[in-house]
């Protein structure tokens, strides 16, 4: 079976270089069961229920030419002890050690010859704050074109059980093996797929015209995106990664999001990441530098201006009022909570 991507699919692909690998990781601790840890189980378990996820057994095969977008085909010489790999970790076993390998992991594009995910098995968390002595942990990498926010949480379900004894229904017949399109093949189904542009380009524009008026207000009452100030996060990118991590508890995460109406646990996260980011802008020298500078410009330009002018400076919110408290409400309630000053 062959998928061609689609355009935001296919972009990830073209964007990613040595220094900017475009995988989604992640990082899941897990205590050894009583009856111990049985490594080839895990293993089985795993192909048995990526069965259930077609695109973590196929791969991406680029057009001659890139004169249409790459497809994703099966992959007929599949082998899950190539995705599915065992480490551990050397002794005390520790955060530091642990957050080390992830970093080493993630640092590394995934194959592009095979179907893009991997997830490594690492033993011997003997010194992990808040984990029993022994417990393993399961370190994955998905590339963005094959996953985004939602595939990946029904991933997780699937992978994941309530229960100990769970079983799993019967799987779906997986991939009969379709050999690889040829060079040929490929140029004539990009040729086919191409011929329908016209005709969807054609449905696009009877299904957009009527939100082009809207579109032309906005263009021109939009303004020129200001100059992101210079902060230690905006230097040379390297292949080097360093994975650091802090634990919240979920209850009080909870107690946040229920302070403000249709807020997410998600939304309550991204308050204290970016609220941290914010805040180590504003210490930082050259951060402070930055809000100095862009407060004295906002002054020049308004000097009648009043109110919390080095706020606005950093933020230039241009959103919708309604949204603007909403978001405010759930940064103060972060902020009564301990985790991060308003």
């Amino acid at each position: 079976m062959t998928d061609r991507l689609s355009a935001p699919d296919v972009s990830f692909l073209y964007l990613e270089g040595r220094t900017t690998p475009m995988h989604v990781g992640g990082l899941a601790i897990f205590e050894v069961p009583a009856d111990g840890f049985d490594y080839e189980r895990l293993v089985e378990l795993i192909e048995d229920r990526i069965s259930l996820v077609p695109r973590y057994r196929q791969k991406v095969r680029f057009v001659p030419g890139h004169i249409a977008n790459p497809v994703w085909v099966d992959d007929a010489d599949f082998d899950i002890t190539y995705h599915v790999r065992r480490s551990a970790l050397p002794r005390p076993g520790s955060d530091e050690q642990l957050r080390e390998f992830c970093a080493r992991i993630q640092s590394r594009p995934l194959d592009r010859n095979r179907p893009l995910w991997e997830m490594y098995v690492v033993e011997g968390l003997d010194n992990v704050e808040g984990v029993p002595p022994g417990s393993f942990a399961i370190v994955s990498k998905t590339h963005h074109a094959a996953i985004d926010g939602v595939s990946g949480a029904e991933l997780a379900a699937v992978m994941h059980d309530r229960t100990p004894d769970a079983e799993l229904g019967p799987a779906p017949d997986l991939p009969k093996g379709e050999p690889v399109p040829s060079p040929y093949e490929l140029v004539m189904r990009a040729g086919v797929n191409n011929a329908m542009q016209p005709q969807r380009f054609a449905e696009f524009m009877v299904r957009s015209m009527p939100t082009l008026p809207n579109v032309t207000t906005a263009s021109r009452r939009a303004q020129p995106a200001p100059t992101a100030p210079r902060t230690r996060f905006s230097g040379t990118v390297t292949a080097h990664r360093i994975v650091e991590g802090r634990s919240f508890d979920l209850a009080e995460m909870r107690r946040i999001k229920a302070t403000v109406p249709g807020a997410t646990i998600n939304d309550a996260v991204l308050a204290v990441v970016a609220g941290a980011l914010r805040m180590g802008a504003i210490r930082s020298e050259a951060g402070q530098r930055a809000v100095d500078d862009r407060l004295r410009q906002r002054r020049r330009a308004h000097p009648e201006a009043l109110g919390d002018a080095r706020a606005e400076a950093l933020e230039d919110d241009v959103r919708p009022r309604e949204q603007r408290e909403a978001e405010r409400g759930l940064r103060l309630q972060v902020a009564d909570h301990g985790l991060l000053a308003p």
